[in-house]
């Protein structure tokens, strides 16, 4: 008899840390937390957001930006089948202290050289203490069931009403990008790049089910030792690894001195992912096995308008989900796009502060949706403020909380729910 099935891939548990796709970050600095929108930058996060628009850098020389995020996210699942644990609530906690990234550009008259360092996906450890419903769907469905099922020799301990268990489950995913480029303006008004990224990806998970244990009316437990084999204790320890190569095209308008526009398009980063297994059950992360986990195409688009002391900023993305190579579970998704809208306000020379909104639409169907793996529509508020600590020294603080809206998958028995709040601190320099 088969206890669960304890399946997780390529960033299930440990979903992308704030904004973006299903697989991709967006969150790739300390200004981004303040606005979210950033896709018309043309500050050093731009070697990210918007690297054709590196060329409007002030001046000749280098630029460096350093940030790190802070990240706080609750996953709750809820399940409406009968006889589960924990009144049917499992929830668990994603925790990433440390979010870097690190951006560089030299700027020389109209040609600029960049790079750049960020978790292009993942980034965090999942932990669920009471595990997930899907673990213990067949404990309880031998809730009411006689013991004497198992053997008739057991008829005496009458029937099964619950069922204990020691669970823990827990996971930890990174893809780390590293990305070059080159921009150029070819006038005032175009500016053009070209560039790549590296992407190494790392899932990590272990986890058990142990002392599995079926309570009676009679007020005996059947446990292992009496039962065989049939409610054998599992134990998952493995780790998956991959990379891929994604090409990165850059267009920056500037029709006037307060108009800007970025665009930036990504391709495909095709990856497959391979498990190294130390302790496996069911074949469920069979050893040396490969398996589909591109990143999707990514569109970007942003406008920025400045008008005195006020900054507007607007970014879509559209990512093109159906595109990639997930085993067939690409299937289940439509393409995903955000839409978002923030303004700057500079008190003084020194202190600008801000505020901005983004709208998530991920493309998931309730089919794609499992307690192992859902992706839910957001709305995200940021905002923080921009300090000039010296004319070549700026500091970036920001803060932001996402919205879920409530999912469920295709029967409808499951109900999916998540909080996420961050923090963002970041230095750029002029050196």
């Amino acid at each position: 008899m088969k206890i669960m099935r304890v399946l997780l891939c390529a960033v299930l548990l440990i979903s992308g840390a704030l904004a973006g796709g299903l697989v991709t970050n967006t969150n790739q600095s300390a200004a981004f937390m303040r606005t979210l929108n950033r896709n018309a930058s043309t500050d050093v996060d731009a070697v990210y957001f918007n690297p054709a628009g590196l060329t409007k850098l002030c001046c000749n020389g280098l630029f460096i930006d350093i940030a790190n995020q802070t990240i706080w996210q609750t996953k709750t699942v809820t399940n409406s089948t009968a006889n589960l644990n924990h009144e049917g609530e499992y929830v668990g906690k994603v925790f990433a202290p440390v979010f870097p990234t690190a951006f560089v550009a030299f700027k020389m008259d109209k040609l600029v050289l960049s790079g750049g360092f960020m978790p292009i996906g993942g980034g965090g450890s999942a932990e669920y203490e009471d595990g997930l419903p899907s673990f213990e769907y067949t404990l309880a469905s031998l809730v009411g069931v006689p013991a004497a099922y198992f053997n008739s020799a057991l008829s005496s301990y009458g029937n099964i009403n619950g069922y204990d268990l020691d669970v823990n489950f827990s996971g930890s995913s990174i893809y780390y990008g590293f990305q070059g480029g080159v921009s150029y303006e070819i006038n005032d008004l175009l500016s053009l790049s070209l560039g790549g990224r590296y992407v190494m990806a790392k899932n990590s998970y272990e986890g058990h089910l142990r002392d599995l244990t079926l309570n009676t009316t009679s007020g005996g437990n059947l446990t292992t030792a009496i039962l065989g084999t049939a409610l054998a204790d599992v134990e998952v320890e493995a780790s998956q690894s991959g990379s891929g190569i994604a090409g990165i095209i850059g267009v920056n308008l500037s029709p006037n001195e307060n108009l800007n526009i970025g665009i930036r398009y990504e391709t495909i980063t095709k990856m497959e992912l391979t498990n190294d297994t130390d302790k496996d059950y069911n074949n469920m992360f069979k050893d040396d096995s490969t398996f589909g986990a591109d990143m999707p195409s990514q569109l970007a688009i942003g406008i920025s308008y400045q008008m005195d002391k006020i900054k507007l900023m607007s970014d879509f993305n559209y990512f093109g989900n159906p595109g990639v190579d997930w085993g067939g579970a690409e299937d289940n998704f439509d393409n995903g796009m955000e839409v978002g809208l923030a303004a700057e306000y500079a008190l003084s020379e020194k202190l600008t502060v801000s505020l901005g909104g983004l709208y998530s639409l991920q493309g998931a169907t309730d089919k794609s949706q499992t307690d192992m793996d859902y992706n839910l529509d957001t709305f995200t508020i940021g905002g923080g403020l921009l300090y000039a600590v010296t004319p070549k020294i700026k500091v970036n603080l920001g803060a932001l909380n996402t919205i879920y809206f409530e999912g469920q998958n295709a029967t409808k028995v499951e109900k999916y729910n998540q909080t996420t709040f961050g923090f963002g601190f970041g230095v750029q320099v002029k050196l």
